[in-house]
Protein backbone atom coordinates (compact mmCIF):
# COMPACT_ATOMS: atom_id res chain seq x y z
CA UNK A 1 0.00 0.00 0.00
CA UNK A 2 1.23 3.61 -0.70
CA UNK A 3 -0.72 6.06 1.49
CA UNK A 4 -3.44 3.83 2.21
CA UNK A 5 -3.79 2.65 -1.09
CA UNK A 6 -3.47 -0.90 -2.78
CA UNK A 7 -0.56 -0.43 -5.89
CA UNK A 8 0.37 -3.80 -6.42
CA UNK A 9 -1.35 -7.04 -5.38
CA UNK A 10 -1.18 -10.40 -6.46
CA UNK A 11 -4.02 -12.40 -7.83
CA UNK A 12 -4.79 -16.01 -9.60
CA UNK A 13 -3.53 -14.87 -12.80
CA UNK A 14 -0.53 -12.70 -11.53
CA UNK A 15 0.23 -9.38 -10.38
CA UNK A 16 -1.94 -5.75 -10.87
CA UNK A 17 -0.45 -2.76 -10.71
CA UNK A 18 -1.76 0.53 -10.14
CA UNK A 19 0.66 3.65 -11.47
CA UNK A 20 3.81 3.43 -13.26
CA UNK A 21 6.46 0.71 -12.07
CA UNK A 22 10.20 1.83 -12.55
CA UNK A 23 12.86 -0.36 -12.91
CA UNK A 24 16.77 -0.24 -14.16
CA UNK A 25 15.83 -2.90 -16.71
CA UNK A 26 13.24 -5.85 -17.92
CA UNK A 27 13.94 -9.33 -18.43
CA UNK A 28 10.74 -11.49 -19.28
CA UNK A 29 11.30 -15.25 -20.08
CA UNK A 30 8.80 -16.67 -23.08
CA UNK A 31 10.23 -19.58 -22.91
CA UNK A 32 8.01 -21.96 -22.63
CA UNK A 33 5.10 -19.49 -24.01
CA UNK A 34 2.55 -16.57 -24.26
CA UNK A 35 3.08 -12.98 -25.10
CA UNK A 36 3.83 -9.56 -23.78
CA UNK A 37 0.57 -7.64 -24.04
CA UNK A 38 0.41 -3.35 -24.00
CA UNK A 39 -3.48 -2.80 -23.75
CA UNK A 40 -4.65 1.00 -23.91
CA UNK A 41 -7.71 2.23 -23.72
CA UNK A 42 -10.02 2.82 -27.39
CA UNK A 43 -8.17 4.93 -29.37
CA UNK A 44 -5.71 5.91 -27.41
CA UNK A 45 -2.75 5.03 -29.68
CA UNK A 46 -0.97 2.95 -27.00
CA UNK A 47 2.17 1.36 -27.32
CA UNK A 48 5.89 1.04 -26.32
CA UNK A 49 8.00 4.66 -25.68
CA UNK A 50 11.59 4.54 -25.82
CA UNK A 51 12.46 7.72 -24.43
CA UNK A 52 15.80 9.68 -24.83
CA UNK A 53 17.56 9.72 -21.41
CA UNK A 54 19.05 13.36 -21.52
CA UNK A 55 15.17 14.80 -23.14
CA UNK A 56 12.27 12.54 -22.30
CA UNK A 57 9.63 14.44 -24.12
CA UNK A 58 12.11 12.72 -27.33
CA UNK A 59 11.96 9.17 -28.55
CA UNK A 60 10.75 6.14 -30.61
CA UNK A 61 7.55 4.41 -30.52
CA UNK A 62 5.63 1.28 -31.30
CA UNK A 63 2.17 1.54 -30.98
CA UNK A 64 -0.93 0.36 -31.93
CA UNK A 65 -3.75 2.88 -33.45
CA UNK A 66 -6.86 1.31 -33.11
CA UNK A 67 -9.05 3.70 -34.99
CA UNK A 68 -7.06 3.25 -38.15
CA UNK A 69 -6.23 -0.56 -37.11
CA UNK A 70 -2.77 -0.15 -37.86
CA UNK A 71 0.52 -0.95 -36.64
CA UNK A 72 2.97 2.30 -36.26
CA UNK A 73 6.63 2.86 -35.73
CA UNK A 74 8.47 6.26 -35.47
CA UNK A 75 9.49 9.03 -33.53
CA UNK A 76 8.62 11.19 -30.61
CA UNK A 77 9.13 14.98 -30.85
CA UNK A 78 7.92 17.08 -27.59
CA UNK A 79 5.75 14.12 -26.31
CA UNK A 80 3.91 13.87 -30.36
CA UNK A 81 4.22 10.54 -31.99
CA UNK A 82 4.89 10.88 -35.39
CA UNK A 83 4.52 7.50 -37.68
CA UNK A 84 7.27 6.84 -40.12
CA UNK A 85 5.53 3.24 -40.75
CA UNK A 86 2.90 1.85 -40.47
CA UNK A 87 1.22 -1.52 -41.56
CA UNK A 88 -2.39 -2.56 -41.59
CA UNK A 89 -4.01 -4.84 -38.93
CA UNK A 90 -6.00 -6.46 -41.63
CA UNK A 91 -4.93 -5.61 -44.73
CA UNK A 92 -1.15 -5.75 -44.26
CA UNK A 93 -0.74 -2.85 -46.34
CA UNK A 94 2.37 -0.58 -45.52
CA UNK A 95 2.46 3.29 -45.58
CA UNK A 96 5.75 5.26 -45.63
CA UNK A 97 5.45 8.78 -44.22
CA UNK A 98 6.97 11.99 -44.27
CA UNK A 99 8.84 13.68 -41.13
CA UNK A 100 5.48 15.12 -39.91
CA UNK A 101 4.06 11.23 -40.33
CA UNK A 102 1.20 12.81 -41.48
CA UNK A 103 0.85 12.01 -45.11
CA UNK A 104 1.81 8.44 -46.68
CA UNK A 105 4.80 9.17 -49.59
CA UNK A 106 5.01 5.51 -50.31
CA UNK A 107 2.36 2.63 -49.75
CA UNK A 108 2.12 -1.02 -50.42
CA UNK A 109 -1.50 -1.91 -51.12
CA UNK A 110 -1.87 -6.15 -50.63
CA UNK A 111 -5.20 -5.70 -52.30
CA UNK A 112 -4.50 -3.96 -55.17
CA UNK A 113 -1.04 -5.58 -54.95
CA UNK A 114 0.97 -2.53 -56.33
CA UNK A 115 3.40 0.38 -55.00
CA UNK A 116 2.12 3.91 -55.21
CA UNK A 117 4.80 6.86 -54.53
CA UNK A 118 3.14 10.59 -53.86
CA UNK A 119 5.31 14.30 -53.78
CA UNK A 120 7.54 15.81 -55.64
CA UNK A 121 10.52 13.36 -55.01
CA UNK A 122 9.96 10.65 -57.47
CA UNK A 123 12.27 7.18 -57.55
CA UNK A 124 15.54 6.93 -57.53
CA UNK A 125 17.13 3.83 -58.90
CA UNK A 126 21.05 3.92 -58.90
CA UNK A 127 21.88 -0.01 -59.98
CA UNK A 128 25.26 -1.17 -60.54
CA UNK A 129 27.21 -0.83 -63.60
CA UNK A 130 25.40 -3.30 -66.27
CA UNK A 131 22.39 -4.13 -63.57
CA UNK A 132 18.76 -3.57 -64.61
CA UNK A 133 17.46 -0.76 -63.27
CA UNK A 134 13.78 -1.75 -64.15
CA UNK A 135 12.48 -5.13 -65.01
CA UNK A 136 8.84 -5.57 -64.60
CA UNK A 137 7.99 -9.45 -65.86
CA UNK A 138 4.68 -10.32 -66.33
CA UNK A 139 2.98 -13.78 -65.65
CA UNK A 140 3.70 -15.37 -68.85
CA UNK A 141 7.41 -14.54 -68.16
CA UNK A 142 8.13 -12.06 -70.75
CA UNK A 143 10.09 -9.24 -69.20
CA UNK A 144 10.38 -5.60 -69.67
CA UNK A 145 13.13 -3.90 -68.85
CA UNK A 146 14.69 -0.47 -68.80
CA UNK A 147 18.74 -1.25 -68.02
CA UNK A 148 21.01 1.61 -67.23
CA UNK A 149 23.55 2.28 -66.77
CA UNK A 150 25.28 -0.05 -68.62
CA UNK A 151 29.34 -0.16 -69.77
CA UNK A 152 28.96 2.40 -71.69
CA UNK A 153 26.06 4.38 -69.93
CA UNK A 154 23.78 4.40 -72.74
CA UNK A 155 20.09 3.86 -71.25
CA UNK A 156 18.41 1.11 -72.88
CA UNK A 157 14.58 -0.28 -73.54
CA UNK A 158 14.75 -4.17 -73.49
CA UNK A 159 12.04 -6.80 -73.76
CA UNK A 160 12.72 -10.50 -72.97
CA UNK A 161 16.32 -9.66 -73.27
CA UNK A 162 16.57 -7.75 -76.53
CA UNK A 163 17.45 -4.19 -77.06
CA UNK A 164 14.50 -2.16 -78.88
CA UNK A 165 15.36 1.23 -78.19
CA UNK A 166 18.89 2.40 -77.04
CA UNK A 167 19.32 6.34 -76.03
CA UNK A 168 23.34 7.16 -75.84
CA UNK A 169 25.02 9.55 -73.99
CA UNK A 170 25.01 11.66 -76.71
CA UNK A 171 21.61 12.09 -77.35
CA UNK A 172 21.10 9.43 -80.32
CA UNK A 173 18.26 7.23 -80.31
CA UNK A 174 18.04 4.12 -82.20
CA UNK A 175 15.19 1.83 -82.96
CA UNK A 176 16.35 -1.83 -83.63
CA UNK A 177 19.54 -0.92 -83.12
CA UNK A 178 21.92 -0.85 -79.58
CA UNK A 179 24.35 1.24 -81.72
CA UNK A 180 22.74 4.59 -83.66
CA UNK A 181 25.30 5.98 -86.26
CA UNK A 182 22.94 9.55 -86.28
CA UNK A 183 20.06 11.89 -83.79
CA UNK A 184 17.79 8.85 -84.84
CA UNK A 185 18.76 5.66 -86.08
CA UNK A 186 15.96 3.24 -87.28
CA UNK A 187 17.06 -0.36 -88.30
CA UNK A 188 14.42 -2.02 -90.86
CA UNK A 189 12.72 -4.92 -89.29
CA UNK A 190 14.49 -4.10 -85.81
Amino acid sequence: KHSGSNVLATTSTGIDVTGKVSSDGLEVDLSSSGNVELTGAANSNAGLVVRDPTATAYGAHFSYDDANTVVSIGGQTNGTKNTAISIGRDSNDISFYEDTGTTAKMVWSSAAEKLTLSGAGGLDVSPSSGDAAINLTSNASQSWTIYSPDASNDLRFKSDSTDYVTIDTIGSVGIGTSSPVGKLDVLAGG
